[in-house]
């Protein structure tokens, strides 16, 4: 009796523990001590959940044939082993897999029109059922599902050294590389913080932060338009601005008015955001991390100043008992020649796959094929995925 596929969307109240443990059990990153892999703490759609419109799928594997009651969840596709479709569902599956995605509005640096896309992310197959074909079948699933809400590209992430998933979005799924970006990880225990007291690191307003956001993205390639649904939701913790002393602090922030950095020699902002739990190498616990995001910096002095931010990070995040902290930035950014490499920090390269899922793209078909052609290399990431 050969084994059919069920995809279906997840059902927390039945799937919960299962998908946690596929979740651990599909590393992320190398093998070394320094890998890291994702612990969902009780919320498997922790990396979806604070998009409006999001989906997570999981696929079963079981016997062909067997009776089966219709229950919770939608069953999206119905697949056996050979990628053939077929109409028996399984009785008492084993949940081998699962995608997650959703879709949001995005910006391209100073092209008018804006863009919703799809993205899927948290791909997994356990690793006693891969080659086949259970990652293909949860790619086309999730693919017609972004499709069905609006997509017009669909983008999707993984690492450089991660060559079966780079072989199955190219050969398999016609996707095509699009561009490359570097996560750096900092282990805070690891890390010796020195702090100047010529530099100081002020707080903005939630109004400030997003006044100064959209002065600033049109000098990125590629950026989420609801950057202040981002800036007022729950895991953000904050922005900052870093500068020296000597510059004035007069002429940067006054109460409830705009952030003003063309007075200041040398500056940084930044965002940090409270991410998921992870666990990381020889670590026992899971522990949590902070995400730096938003970074924009300008002068002679930019690198002191990055270093002071990674600083600051840090003690922020020791103090509020987190174990890391991570930051994402494209390979033209700027500042990233400026990032303060330690020994103890990793660095992944993450490299950005993009397929166009619909034919029909309207009146702005020709200014977004210039917008999506090469290279995204600088980039506002989107702390949501983390």
């Amino acid at each position: 009796m050969s084994k059919a596929l069920i995809i279906r969307e997840f059902n927390a109240e039945t799937d919960f523990e299962t998908v946690e443990m596929l979740e651990k059990n599909c590393a992320v990153g190398s093998d070394d001590n320094d890998s890291i892999f994702c612990d969902m703490i009780g919320d498997p759609l922790c990396r979806i959940r604070f998009y409006p419109v999001h989906m997570m799928l999981v696929c079963e594997v079981g016997i062909r044939g067997l009776p089966y009651a219709n229950s919770v969840g939608v069953i999206q596709y119905i697949a056996d082993c050979d990628h053939c479709l077929v109409a028996e569902v399984a009785e008492h599956g084993e949940l081998v897999g699962v995608v997650r995605g959703c879709t949001k509005e995005m910006g391209f640096g100073l092209r008018r029109s804006d863009m919703k896309m799809g993205y899927i992310l948290g791909l997994r197959v356990s690793p006693r059922h891969r080659q086949m074909g259970i990652g293909l079948s949860l790619m086309k699933a999730i693919e017609e599902w972004l499709t069905k809400n609006g997509a017009e590209y669909v983008y999707i992430v993984t690492e450089e050294d991660n060559v079966a998933s780079k072989n199955m979005f190219t050969l398999k799924c016609d996707y095509t590389l699009w561009s490359s970006l570097h996560i750096y990880v900092l282990p805070i225990e690891k890390h010796i913080m020195q702090f100047s007291e010529n530099i100081h690191t002020e707080k903005l307003s939630v109004n400030q932060a997003f006044s100064f956001y959209k002065s600033q993205l049109k000098c990125k390639n590629f950026y989420p338009v609801d950057v202040e649904t981002i800036l007022r939701g729950n895991p953000s913790l904050g922005t900052w601005v870093c500068y020296f002393n000597d510059d004035g602090s007069e002429d940067v922030h006054i109460k409830d008015r705009n952030t003003d950095t063309t007075k200041l020699s040398s500056w940084i902002v930044f965002s940090l955001w409270n991410s998921r739990e992870v666990c990381c190498g020889s670590l026992q616990k899971p522990s949590g991390f902070l995400f730096m995001y938003g970074l924009f910096g300008e002068g002679k002095k930019v690198r002191d100043l990055m270093k002071a931010s990674w600083n600051f990070a840090a003690k922020f995040g020791e103090d509020e008992n987190c174990k890391l902290v991570i930051t994402e930035i494209g390979d033209s950014d700027p500042l990233k020649n400026h990032i303060p490499l330690e020994s103890s920090m990793l660095c992944i390269k993450d490299v950005w796959y993009l397929k166009n899922v619909t034919e029909n793209l309207g009146v702005n078909n020709e200014e977004r094929t210039i917008a999506l052609s090469g290279d995204l290399g600088n980039v506002f990431v989107d702390p949501r995925d983390f």
